[in-house]
């Protein structure tokens, strides 16, 4: 992207939210490929962004697989940490993050990241290959001190063999937390399962379309980066994402778990042609978090309850609904 088209997308943008009430922030993402190939280009857009005031309070941010920083450039993070947000993109062990991305583990200097961004949760892919390393990778990296943002792999071949083997990952997972009560989980154990009560409208599970926008080299606006022709290898139609509206498929308006299940409209339209019509392996793979999630829920509700705790009334509530989907959906389990 060249210089100037990026300064007109973060000027426009800054126009947008300047009078919109509901924006509280603007947060301006870099992506790649490997962002920092353009380290330079990246420096001199924020830096020609902070040399004067803006309406709207903002943040930049980037991930990284940490692979090309530099002295210089970590010299550079470290004086702007406050104001540029960078995420580790790690995929485990050592074994799993060579897998996944071509023997650069030890290309990587965990400890800049840890002392520099200390609150940036680590992205974690986790893939059909590297599926089976997947318990040992987050326990390994919360055990040196990251917070996990884990997620699986779009795009790939996840035969049923993988699917049960994730969730048998998730499942060490959950007992690692139950073990270690303390320690901050990762999301798929922090989701609100009494959400099964909820009535009402659908909620739309992202900002896809609305308050998020990817843009292109050539500054065409998306509603994300999965809709990027080179990305999807479709052309995108405009108003194919409505500003407003839950996007719920028909087919999972009666599901009980609907409301829990964080569907990606990115890879609906990649599969399916409409972003409306839900991946069939997110389906599953869903199945498996929420299922694992309500598992433990139940395990860690019996072990504060026999240590003499009482339960509040929101965990009451949190417990019914994983006995709840527990017993809709015992044999998934």
């Amino acid at each position: 992207m060249r210089i100037n088209i990026a300064k007109e997308i973060i000027r426009n943008e800054f126009l947008q939210a300047k009078d919109t009430d509901n924006i509280d922030e603007v947060e301006f993402d870099f992506l790649g490929g490997e962002p920092f190939i353009k380290f330079n280009l990246m420096r001199e857009v924020m830096e020609w962004c902070w040399a004067k005031p803006r309406p709207k309070p903002y943040l930049f941010s980037v991930t990284t697989n940490g692979t090309l920083l530099n002295t210089e450039m970590k010299k550079w993070l470290q004086k702007n940490a406050s104001k540029f947000k960078v995420v580790l993109s790690c995929d485990g062990i050592f074994q799993a993050q060579n897998v996944n991305r071509s023997n650069s583990a030890d290309r990587i200097d965990y400890q800049f990241f840890l002392t520099t961004f200390p609150e940036q949760a680590v992205k974690m892919t986790v893939s059909p290959s590297s599926v089976h390393l997947f318990s040992k990778g987050v326990i390994e990296l919360i055990e040196k001190g990251f917070n996990v943002s884990p997620s699986w792999a779009y795009g790939v071949n996840w035969g049923k063999h993988h699917i049960y083997e994730y969730k048998k990952q998730l499942m060490l997972i959950a007992k690692y937390f139950l073990q270690h009560p303390d320690v901050r989980k990762i999301s798929v154990f922090e989701k609100r399962l009494s959400a099964i009560y909820d009535i009402g409208d659908f909620m739309r599970m992202c900002g896809t379309g609305g308050m998020m926008t990817t843009y292109d080299v050539d500054g065409r606006a998306y509603p994300c980066h999965l809709f990027l022709p080179f990305v999807s290898q479709r052309e995108y139609q405009a108003n194919l994402i409505p500003p407003h509206g839950s996007l719920i498929d028909t087919r999972c308006v009666d599901c009980q778990l609907a409301r829990i299940c964080q569907p990606c409209y990115g890879f609906n339209n990649m599969e399916n042609g409409n972003p409306t019509i839900r991946s069939s392996l997110f389906c599953l793979m869903s199945q498996c978090e929420i299922l694992v999630a309500a598992w433990f829920v139940c395990k860690r509700a019996e072990c504060e309850i026999a240590s003499g705790k009482v339960l509040c009334p929101s965990e009451k509530l949190e417990l019914k609904a994983a006995l709840d989907i527990l017993d809709f959906n015992a044999k998934s389990l």
